[in-house]
């Protein structure tokens, strides 16, 4: 895919997510990208996304390493959400401890989606292992479940020694 990479939308220990288009198209995407050789997570959550169809669960879009700035990149792209986080919608309903908040039916409405996602992905055999109001994203088809960077398949939960560590958004879009 021949695509642009705009403006930073969140940064973690090891990957950056950026606003991305595609060149030919004009489709907006979201990019995370990681430098290649410290990347095993970001392939591993895009051999775990690519296998994963639900409309709860944030879309696999691609992946391919790019050069930039004279650093190797692992990207996968996903679909973009332009509601921001769960965390920011919240916040500009006039949750988060400035009062007002959001209303129940939207509450009960985003925790159906984000029980019937996990319900999709154990019974797959994965478990996230970071949900977290900043890793569900709102979308125009509602919220759906994101960074499965430290997701794990059931039969490595026990056997894994990798740690485990979370992401966090700059600037909540």
């Amino acid at each position: 895919m021949d695509w642009t990479r705009g403006r930073t939308v969140g940064r973690g220990s090891t990957a950056i997510v950026s606003i991305a288009s595609d060149n030919r198209t004009g489709e907006v995407f979201a990019v995370k990208s990681a430098k290649l050789s410290n990347s095993e997570a970001l392939q591993r959550e895009e051999r775990m996304l690519s296998k994963l169809v639900c409309p709860q669960i944030v879309a696999y879009k691609g992946c391919n390493i790019s050069s930039e700035n004279g650093k190797l990149l692992y990207n996968l792209f996903l679909e973009y959400a332009p509601g921001g986080t769960l965390n920011d919608a919240i916040c500009k309903s006039g949750g988060g401890g400035g009062g007002g908040g959001m209303e129940e039916g939207r509450i009960r409405s985003y925790a159906r989606a984000i029980l019937v996602g996990l319900e999709y992905l154990h019974s797959n055999g994965i478990v996230h292992c970071d949900i977290k109001g900043q890793n569900v994203l709102i979308t125009n088809d509602g919220p759906k479940i994101a960074d499965l960077g430290c997701a794990r398949r059931v039969d490595e939960v026990s056997t894994s020694t990798a740690p485990i560590s979370g992401y966090t958004s700059v600037h909540g879009t």
